[in-house]
C-alpha cells in the first residue's frame, strides 16, 4: 500500500515552490565546466572532451608560435641587412681611401725625388728649389692625412663587423626563445546556467516504498 498524499502537496503554490527549488538546485549544483587558455584567449566547446580541446589548442598554439617566430625573424633579418649594407659601404670606403693613399704616395715620391735631383745637380734656381721642397712637404702632409683616413675607415669597418656578429647572435637567441615557448596553461572555468534559461517542463509526485528509507 502507498502512503497518503500530504495535504496541499498538489496545490499550485506547493508546485511553484518545488519548481523554484529545483531551478535553484540546477543553478547551484550543475554548472558547465569548460577549458580556457588565458594567454591565447582560447575556449573549449561544450560538446568536446578534454582530448579534443587539447588537440585544437595545440594546433592554435603552434600557429601562434610560428607567427611569432616569423615576426622575430623578420625583425632581426632587417636589422642584420642594415648592418650588412653599412659594411658593404664601409668596405668600399676602405678601398677608395687605400687607392687614394697609394696614388698620393706615388705623387709624393715623385715630387720629393724631383726636388732632390734638382738640388743635387743644380737644376733651377734656389727659390725654385725652395718651392719644390715646400710642395713636397705639403704632399707628404697630405699623404699622412690619407693614412689617417684609411685607418679611420678600417676602424669603422671593424666596428660594423662586430655589430654584425652581435646582431646575428641576438637574432639566433631571440629565435630560439620564441621557438621554445612551452604550451600555455589551461584553466577550468565554471559556467553556471542562467536561471531564466532553466525550464522545468514537468513537476510530478512519485511514490517510494518506505523500505527505501529504512536504515
Amino acid at each position: 500500500s502507498y502512503a497518503e498524499i500530504p495535504r496541499g502537496a498538489l496545490g499550485k503554490a506547493r508546485l511553484r515552490s518545488a519548481q523554484a527549488a529545483l531551478k535553484s538546485h540546477c543553478y547551484a549544483e550543475h554548472p558547465v565546466i569548460i577549458g580556457y587558455c588565458r594567454p591565447l584567449k582560447f575556449w573549449s566547446r561544450i560538446d568536446e572532451n578534454r582530448e579534443e580541446f587539447n588537440a585544437r589548442l595545440s594546433e592554435e598554439a603552434n600557429e601562434v608560435k610560428e607567427a611569432k617566430v616569423q615576426k622575430v625573424y623578420d625583425m632581426h633579418a632587417a636589422r642584420i641587412a642594415k648592418v650588412e649594407a653599412k659594411i658593404e659601404k664601409a668596405s668600399a670606403k676602405v678601398d677608395t681611401e687605400e687607392a687614394q693613399l697609394a696614388a698620393q704616395k706615388l705623387d709624393t715620391g715623385v715630387s720629393i725625388g724631383s726636388a732632390v735631383l734638382g738640388a743635387v745637380f743644380g737644376r733651377g734656381t734656389a727659390s725654385g728649389h725652395v718651392r719644390r721642397a715646400a710642395s713636397s712637404a705639403k704632399r707628404a702632409n697630405k699623404t699622412a692625412k690619407e693614412k689617417k683616413d684609411v685607418a679611420r675607415a678600417k676602424d669603422k669597418l671593424e666596428d660594423l663587423q662586430e655589430d654584425l656578429i652581435e646582431a646575428q647572435a641576438a637574432g639566433n637567441a631571440a629565435l630560439q626563445e620564441a621557438g621554445s615557448e612551452p604550451m600555455p596553461p589551461v584553466e577550468e572555468v565554471r559556467v553556471a546556467p542562467k536561471k531564466s534559461d532553466i525550464v522545468i517542463s514537468r513537476i510530478a509526485l512519485a511514490w517510494v516504498s518506505p523500505s527505501r528509507f529504512t536504515t
